[in-house]
């Protein structure tokens, strides 16, 4: 794992705490909720809304995680000196720590999960065909113009998908241009005139099922931006959009058809 720990293959992990959203969805798109028995407060799909929460993806509450006996918990990799991994390993659980941050970190932990779990045939199908899917946009676009995008990530102050990030990857997949895709860093903080400067096509912002809108033309200056003042803003789930995991590619034919909406993209299995 991304923590350098060899994790034996005899025996297929039965009891499984997730603590990655990502690699929950993975669990859900499987069919395979049946091995899990814990999530994060941030799974909230029908699918695992039964399971035990551990609490928060980066600190789950050990108490709880003991209580469980869970025989792998998947955790998010950190630097700490006294890392959550150690700390679970130490209680008599075995941790597989992983950063996965974009499609391909994706790929190899859903693999390798797939093989502790005994499921690698069920990953290797359900990875083929969003691979399908992502092939399927990406060559219906080749030859279109691509809008400029800026996805935004917080408002206040505004924070954005820089290059090498998931999002970024996910724009491009779409048929989209990121706007900020020259700055060196990953999740930048940028001002609203750097936004205005650069005019993006179209803005991105994801919006949680139920709430507010948080971008509007009345908004902290935001009618400066043209694509906000003019209503090109889409707004995605960002359960869907926002976590590197089997969903991107729904996710990209979603974001394909809005930032091109004459091409009628579609996608056949």
């Amino acid at each position: 794992d991304d923590a350098g720990v060899v994790h034996p293959l005899a025996t297929p992990r039965r009891r499984v705490v997730s603590t990655l959203p990502g690699i929950t969805d993975l669990f859900v798109a499987l069919g395979a909720t049946d091995h899990l028995i814990g999530r994060t407060r941030y799974d909230l799909g029908p699918e695992v809304a039964h399971l035990t929460s551990v609490g928060g993806g980066l600190d789950p509450d050990l108490e709880t995680l003991t209580v469980l006996e869970p025989d792998l918990v998947i955790l998010w990799t950190d630097t700490d000196a006294r890392s959550m991994a150690a700390r679970v390993r130490d209680l008599g659980m075995e941790s597989y720590s992983a950063r996965v941050d974009d499609m391909a970190s994706f790929r190899r932990h859903a693999r390798q999960i797939g093989r502790l779990m005994g499921l690698e045939a069920e990953v290797d199908s359900l990875l083929t065909s969003v691979d399908l899917t992502l092939t399927q946009v990406r060559e219906q676009l080749d030859e279109t113009a691509k809008p400029s995008v800026l996805y935004v990530i917080g408002v206040d102050p505004p924070m954005v998908a820089g290059p090498g990030t998931f999002l970024d990857s996910l724009v491009t997949a779409s048929g989209g241009s990121n706007v900020f895709a020259d700055l060196e860093v990953m999740w930048p903080q940028v001002s609203l005139e750097a936004i205005v400067q650069r005019d993006p096509d179209y803005l991105v912002v994801s919006v949680q099922q139920g709430s507010s809108p948080p971008l509007s033309a009345r908004r902290d200056g935001w009618a400066q931006v043209g694509a906000v003042r003019e209503g090109r803003v889409i707004e995605v789930d960002p359960n869907t959009f926002n976590r590197p995991g089997p969903h991107v590619g729904s996710a990209a034919l979603s974001l394909a058809r809005a930032l091109h909406p004459d091409r009628g993209v579609t996608v056949r299995h």
